[in-house]
């Protein structure tokens, strides 16, 4: 960064006419902006980048814990959750099927397939709790994944019957 300045510097010909040409910086000399810039912690992108993510994870925390949580255990070897290319899909039965609901709006759950045999999902319509899923639910949960992908889905079978209960 600081070569940066000093080369931008350098083409408009000189520190003087270079804080000319800005009205800026008129009563500090040339080593003493560059002793000043020396001083300046700059964080890389990747570090603001986890910053602001922290800040809006704290911001949707009421939000997260509001919810009922449901881990969906199958125990049946035929019964297995997919995921896809939207590891956590957001679901609202209030909109349509093409839309992306907001994480703050009540009726929206979360649906998060962890592994074949587990499936966390977050929502105000259900109770808290730990159950193993009906076929049909399994199935349900599968589709809608399937339709919030966006291109790909994962399955540990090829057997589309046993996934989505026929072909989609």
């Amino acid at each position: 960064m600081k070569t940066k300045v000093v080369d931008n510097i350098n083409t408009a010909g000189g520190f003087q006419r270079w804080v000319r040409e800005r009205n800026e910086l008129a009563d500090i000399s040339e080593v003493e902006f560059l002793k000043s810039f020396n001083g300046m912690k700059l964080r890389p992108k990747k570090v603001f980048s986890v910053d602001l993510m922290m800040e809006a994870s704290k911001m949707m925390l009421p939000f997260l814990a509001d919810r009922h949580w449901t881990f969906y255990r199958t125990i049946n070897s035929d019964d297995v959750f997919v995921t896809s290319d939207t590891p956590v899909v957001l679901y609202n039965k209030d909109f349509e099927e093409h839309m992306v609901p907001g994480v703050a709006i009540k009726g929206t759950d979360f649906i998060f397939p962890i592994n074949p045999n587990l499936c966390l999902v977050a929502s105000y319509s259900t109770e808290e709790k730990y159950a193993t899923p009906s076929k049909d639910t399994v199935i349900s949960i599968n589709r809608l994944i399937a339709n919030k992908s966006h291109k790909y889905v994962f399955g540990n079978s090829n057997n589309f019957f046993k996934l989505f209960g026929s072909h989609p």
